[in-house]
């Protein structure tokens, strides 16, 4: 499973345009997925893990800032 978490576009023969969306892809071409991690959209695999809902996480948390005391 190929996880991308943003949208891109590549050219598969130089000349069309094809998108490829955020999300589990099942399978990708070898090109687009060396395009996605050079881009850093590419989620590695040991990072993505499945919610109980469905939603895939990266395991990345938010900073939060804490308000001026």
């Amino acid at each position: 499973m190929i996880t991308i978490n943003k949208a891109f576009q590549w050219s598969p023969n130089g000349y069309d345009i094809e998108r490829i969306e955020a999300g589990s892809h099942d399978h990708l071409p070898d090109r687009a997925v060396a395009i996605a991690d050079d881009l850093g959209v590419l989620v590695p695999e040991s990072n993505t893990r499945r919610k109980p809902d469905g939603e895939v996480s990266t395991g990345k948390k938010k900073n939060k800032k804490k308000a001026a005391e």
